[in-house]
């Protein structure tokens, strides 16, 4: 059995003038889900936020902009298209569009350039690719218009492949609810004060949606031993808690490589992780407003294993 947990990601911002997006009612976003062939199994909200968990991955809702994450074989790229078709290239502030390089990306529908090039019939965007095309890297497009994002405006992905074989046990445990996986795993202690909703998968796979006021975090495992891959993303505790946050994340899943992803106002740093060598590191002011910073990271240790045999050919 094989899932791509590896994730495209899109972001958008709207003008004021576009209304608040809080206020488009469920179906709205049950609409704007499907046209990634995804679906929404359960929601929180806060006065600030609302946060939908899917059928692959996640969606969060502010006043002026909603973040969309989905893994599997979705076509993210159709929901970017409808938002630009329903609210127009005017009243879109800021459109960005992530995909992470697959495990397997012979078998999704699409792939990067054939998405950049849909959004360009709709938009003028620009792309780029953060990393070597032959090792861990990041793709992203965005709607080539000035935009200048607050200072708080701070964004951290974390994506870990190859975890520990303990964690990779505990999250394909059958029969266990996501409220005990969550404290067993050591999630519940990433951070205090946040709102739960997280789900357990059939036969496994594990998701959570966390929220305080406008500040979230989501987790996304796809523990299965082939293709092993684990998601965190944060807008909360960037101001002085960079390190901190990713040494909390990475003692519970363990990983033995993974990537950041940085969004942020100013210049990044390397960051020395303890256990760990910086393979590569990538950064750019880019013309959509924000510093972008790309780093990968694999444990110092070399694990000697046996060929795979491979099933599915």
């Amino acid at each position: 059995m094989f899932f791509e947990g590896s994730e495209k990601k899109l972001e958008v911002v709207v003008s004021r003038k576009a209304g608040d997006l809080r206020e488009k009612s469920d179906i709205f976003w049950h609409q704007v889900v499907e046209k990634a062939n995804a679906k929404i199994i359960s929601k929180i909200e806060t006065k600030e936020c609302k946060a939908y968990l899917l059928s692959e991955s996640s969606l969060f809702v502010w006043d002026n902009r909603m973040t969309l994450i989905t893994c599997g074989r979705t076509t993210l790229v159709e929901v970017a298209k409808y938002f630009i078709f329903e609210f127009g290239h005017e009243a879109i502030d800021s459109l960005i569009y992530e995909r992470k390089n697959e495990y397997f990306p012979q078998w999704q529908p699409t792939d990067f350039y054939d998405d950049t090039k849909k959004l360009n019939q709709l938009t003028d965007g620009k792309a780029f690719r953060f990393g070597k095309v032959d090792e861990h890297h990041l793709h992203l497009y965005y709607m080539n218009k000035n935009y200048i994002p607050e200072d708080s405006d701070k964004t951290l992905e974390i994506l870990m492949y190859d975890l520990d074989q303990d964690v990779i046990k505990l999250f394909q445990e059958s029969s266990q609810d996501s409220e005990s996986l969550r404290k067993k795993s050591g999630i519940d202690k990433i951070f205090s004060d946040f709102s739960f909703d997280d789900h357990v998968f059939t036969p496994f796979g594990y998701s959570l949606n966390a929220l305080k006021g406008e500040e979230y975090f989501t987790i996304h495992v796809t523990p299965q031993e082939l293709g092993c891959y684990v998601s965190f993303e944060t807008n909360a505790g960037m101001e002085n808690q960079y390190i901190e946050l990713l040494d909390r994340v990475l003692t519970v899943f363990k990983p033995s490589s993974f990537d950041t992803i940085y969004f942020h106002p100013e210049n990044g740093i390397a960051i020395d992780v303890p256990g760990f060598s910086q393979r590569s590191f990538v950064q750019d002011k880019l013309d959509c407003g924000y510093h972008i910073t790309y780093a990968h990271y694999f444990q110092n240790y070399i694990i000697s294993t046996k060929p795979f045999e491979l099933k599915e050919f």
